[in-house]
């Protein structure tokens, strides 16, 4: 499955990177993806603003979905140092 940038604009290249085992946290495997959101990382299309509407993110998107039954698991990790942010 082909995994593309899902923010039309403004898309850091450290926001989403698969990394290996010998540098980040692996579950399951030798790698894994790792997802960094700071603050302006935000993005826009026609009809929205992630940036005039107090939100920040990094996504990946699949078009090459067909029909039929798909199933996703994943493993979130935080650190233990990981900021607390409430109440986000």
């Amino acid at each position: 499955m082909a995994l593309h940038k899902s923010m039309p604009a403004n898309f850091k290249t450290y926001g989403h990177k698969s990394v290996s085992i010998k540098d980040h946290p692996v579950r399951s495997g030798d790698s894994s993806r790792r997802f960094e959101v700071r603050a302006g990382d935000c993005s826009w299309t026609e009809g929205w603003n992630d940036c005039e509407n107090d939100r920040e993110r990094h996504e990946l998107k699949s078009s090459t979905f067909s029909d039929g039954e798909y199933w996703f698991n994943w493993s979130l990790y935080l650190p233990e140092n990981f900021p607390v942010i409430f109440p986000v």
